[in-house]
């Protein structure tokens, strides 16, 4: 039986130490299966790098300087119309408790596959990233 590919992943975030600590994070410990091609610091570089690199996957910044994250969801719909987008901020954990749904109900809205803030995502992003990419549901 042959192993699955890894899923390609672009990450797209203003900040330089947490595209860092991220991507090694998943090349140390995810690595068969995720497989990062890139990261970007705006939300125009990353358009225009998911232009390229065609990954099946997108971990979004909400708030970023250039572009909200919410105004580059679209963009990369028009480019990637399969491409799945989870989006993330950083919130802090009794903020989330408190409106944890908000944040989900506003990134369905706005066509994202799922949220998750930052300090979930090395629980939750593995998991949510595979049941994406492996299930046919549409966006949250």
């Amino acid at each position: 039986m042959a192993k699955p590919k890894p899923v390609s992943l672009l990450i797209i975030d203003d900040n330089e130490n947490f595209l860092k600590t991220i991507s090694a994070y998943l090349v140390e410990h995810h690595a068969r299966e995720i497989h990062v091609l890139g990261t970007a610091r705006s939300g125009r570089e990353g358009i225009n790098l998911a232009k390229k690199l065609h990954p099946q996957v997108v971990l979004l910044d909400l708030k970023m300087p250039d572009m909200h994250g919410f105004d580059v969801i679209p963009l990369l719909r028009k480019v990637l119309p399969e491409v799945k987008i989870i989006t993330t901020t950083l919130l802090a954990p009794e903020i989330f408790e408190q409106s944890g749904e908000i944040y989900r109900q506003a990134n369905a809205k706005a066509g994202a596959d799922a949220f998750i803030p930052k300090h979930n995502l090395t629980t939750d992003l593995i998991p949510t990233i595979l049941e994406l990419v492996h299930s046919t549901i549409g966006p949250a």
